[in-house]
């Protein structure tokens, strides 16, 4: 203090980030349980005043920083003038370490016992970039309170949290919003999760994941909830449940994903954790109120072990519209076999939805193309040896039945449904022994998908009778739900097929439309 100026205190002359250690943070922890300085008061302290302040960045230098509860960056005042943004730096991605000894939650973004609604204007945006976060004992690394929209967290790893690493969580204050029901604009950019529960939980809108990986988690990503949401390049491997497990979603994109599963052993890390981890499918689409307009593209799967499929959707409680799966690389090795591309299993609607250009390298071994209500395939292409399993369904819809004969040997039937139209590929129906009869029938249509004898069938088959070709093979419904196919094209034909030889049935599709 000079000589004749009045006591008081001194303002630092400063515009920049203010560094957590000018106010006796220590970050002296070795990171295990217990050890080294609670920071805990003096960061929520230095978080707590970020609104009344002109400081909005703050900086956390090389250390490991204990806390035992969770740091929560408030909410500005409703309707203050006061910048409601934050921003929080280390140094280093592995050089900056928060020790969540016991928290629930290492740093939570917006209040979760607000008392007051928000309004429309009433949001926030947050920064929280190059840093790691170890849990012991602590369910979140990051947790964005749904209010908290436009944030962005760059760089960053976690480890060792009980419920997720990074999560966006809209339900929390839910009750007290009264204008806008989005919650909006969580950004994940270049972000690692291990050893987690949950690698990305997101439950927000207009939420992007690009350049992330998720790997040795229970979950590498799982989508709860969000509108026009995308994963962007990320790399999910290795987790012990599921790569990726979409709950509830519209416009949801998966572009560029590498998704690696089958793996069959107990992975561990020193000081950051250890998971057992069994081969399963590599996606899960399980809605539990409604998923619409999903869309895998550009994406490589593989697997290291034998597995059912690569993508599950299981509709039993609710349902899926407009999934498209295009453009996508779906690999096994030469001794490791897959069943099944997708498997579908449940009875809810399943509708308007897509497969196309894709590539199956290796095995998948499992079934012919059977019936999926609603889907259709387009442009479908294979390539390496046995890829005679595409796509299961689990109760199969369609059953085949033919009157007259026995010794089938190939059953090759394809339903899809375009909005009103119904459209059958027989692609390949071979009979190998001796029976003979006038028709083959289709039967076991679902109850909405049945013809009746008032719909005109469209019809352009082809068939062998031992060895001597056929052309326009004729269809006719007799009864309701039952499609007799014909050898002879003329009306009312009843020539009959040879008792020798291999009878064989293929061609393009009997359509028509329901009422």
């Amino acid at each position: 203090q000079a000589t004749g100026v009045t006591p008081g205190r001194w303002i630092r002359a400063y515009s920049g980030a203010i560094n957590v250690k000018w106010f006796g943070v220590k970050g002296d922890s070795d990171g295990t349980t217990g050890n080294g300085t609670d920071d805990t008061v003096v960061l929520q302290a230095i978080f707590s005043a970020i609104h009344t302040s002109k400081f909005y960045s703050i900086f956390m230098p090389q250390g490991k920083y204990r806390i035992t509860s969770t740091l929560t960056v408030p909410n500005a005042p409703v309707g203050s003038a006061i910048d409601s943004s934050f921003k929080l730096e280390g140094e280093s991605l592995r050089g900056t370490l928060i020790v969540a000894d016991g928290a629930e939650t290492a740093i939570e973004l917006g209040e979760t016992a607000r008392t007051t609604a928000y309004t429309q204007d009433d949001t926030y945006s947050g920064y929280i970039s190059n840093m790691s976060f170890s849990g012991i004992g602590s369910n979140y690394a990051i947790r964005c309170e749904w209010r908290y929209n436009r944030t962005t967290i760059d760089n960053c790893y976690a480890y060792g949290f009980d419920k997720a690493a990074f999560a966006q969580d809209r339900e929390i204050s839910d009750v007290l919003y009264v204008s806008d029901s989005k919650a909006w604009g969580l950004s994940l950019n270049n972000c690692k999760a291990k050893f987690n529960a949950i690698g990305f939980l997101i439950s927000s809108h207009q939420t992007s994941m690009n350049n992330c990986l998720g790997a040795l988690n229970d979950y590498g990503t799982v989508i709860q909830r969000g509108i026009s949401v995308d994963l962007n390049d990320c790399d999910m491997e290795a987790n012990a449940t599921y790569e990726i497990e979409v709950r509830d979603a519209s416009n949801l994109n998966i572009r560029g994903l590498y998704c690696e599963t089958g793996y069959n052993s107990t992975y561990s890390i020193p000081g950051e954790g250890s998971k057992a981890v069994t081969p399963h499918p590599a996606i899960n689409i399980a809605p539990t109120v409604l998923i619409s307009g999903l869309n895998i593209n550009n994406c490589w799967f593989k697997t290291n072990n034998i597995i059912t499929s690569m993508i599950q959707v299981d509709t039993s409680s609710f349902s899926v519209y407009a999934l498209t799966i295009s453009n996508n690389l779906f690999g096994v090795s030469s001794t490791i076999t897959a069943d099944y591309i997708v498997d579908i299993t449940g009875t809810s609607l399943f509708k308007s939805s897509y497969l196309s250009n894709y590539a199956a390298n290796g095995a998948f071994t499992s079934g012919a193309v059977s019936y999926v209500n609603g889907f259709s395939f387009l442009d479908d292409t294979f390539g390496g040896a046995g890829n005679s399993g595409t796509f299961k369904t689990t109760p199969s819809f369609i059953n085949l039945g033919v009157t007259g004969f026995s010794d089938i040997s190939t059953v090759n039937v394809r339903v899809a449904q375009h909005g009103n139209i119904i459209s059958l590929d027989i692609i390949d129906l071979t009979i190998t022994g001796t029976s003979n009869a006038s028709t083959f029938t289709l039967t076991g249509l679902p109850a909405s998908l049945r013809p009746t004898t008032n719909h005109k069938l469209v019809s352009g088959l082809w068939a062998s009778d031992n060895g001597n070709n056929r052309d326009d093979c004729r269809a006719q419904i007799a009864t309701t739900g039952v499609i007799t196919l014909y050898k002879d094209a003329s009306a009312g034909s009843s020539t009959t097929w040879t008792a020798t030889g291999t009878k064989r049935l293929r061609g393009n599709l009997i359509t028509y439309m329901l009422d």
